[in-house]
């Protein structure tokens, strides 16, 4: 097997291993087989039940360091109630490798989880799009700093909401190494896809360790001036050199 599938399922066991502690902690039933063998063993059928009987709606590995040992577990797990958070919901816990916890949050429901290397760091950071119940979404961005699971978004609470779309990506502005300079963050607004209003794009981008507001624009002007290229473009498609 080779060194990456090793580290893989080392990374699959220590998550599931943890979703049973939280499961046995919070007082909810584990399926077992027939022979009582340990829920972390079996089938792929069972591990999947097992899943399914924590609770669990996603998981996933976050490489917080420069190794590929260097990594942290993420599960989100649904509740109908709980004493941290009103009404039904999720639980994103993030363990490290010992299972210790290092970030829990609450939401409505979260629909994106991924990693992305917004910060132009050797390791990633971590994207969410959540809700709390309401009509738009919030995006967060997670790094590991000194041992602590930190908010990047944290200086715009509650102004890192977006209904029409979120996009975390280069700065590719004339001038600017998008090598080398932070991701910037376009959280667009609008009154649903199918509405004539304007759509509005607010603008974050990365200063004094956090993310902070930079301005707005129209995304119809901008998908105007795109579009408009486009009919002026010509000859074949840019080669991945280009």
């Amino acid at each position: 097997m080779a060194k990456k599938q090793i580290l893989w399922a080392a990374a699959l066991i220590i998550t599931i291993a943890a979703v049973v502690a939280l499961a046995l902690k919070s007082g909810a039933s584990l399926g077992r087989s027939a022979d009582n063998a340990s829920p972390i063993k079996g089938s792929g059928e069972h591990i999947v039940q097992t899943l399914k009987d924590a609770q669990v709606v996603a998981f996933t590995k976050w490489s917080v360091g420069e190794s590929e040992d260097d990594s942290m577990a993420c599960i989100v797990r649904s509740f109908k109630q709980d004493p941290n958070y009103k009404g039904a919901g999720v639980k994103l816990t993030i363990q490290d490798q010992l299972g210790k916890v290092v970030f829990e949050e609450y939401f409505s429901d979260v629909s994106r989880i991924y990693s992305s290397y917004a910060l132009r760091k050797p390791s990633p950071q971590l994207v969410l799009e959540v809700d709390y119940g309401g009509s738009t979404n919030f995006i967060k961005v997670l790094d590991y700093q000194n041992g602590n699971v930190i908010d990047l978004m944290d200086a715009v609470k509650m102004a890192n909401e977006f209904a029409t779309g979120a996009e975390v990506r280069p700065q590719l502005r004339t001038g600017v190494n998008a090598a080398i300079e932070p991701y910037e963050i376009f959280l667009t607004q609008g009154i649903g896809l199918a509405s004539p209003a304007q759509k509005i794009t607010n603008v974050f981008r990365y200063k004094d360790g956090r993310y902070r507001y930079f301005g707005q624009f129209p995304q119809e002007k901008v998908d105007d001036h795109i579009e408009d290229l486009l009919k002026h473009s010509k000859g074949e498609p840019a080669s991945r050199n280009d």
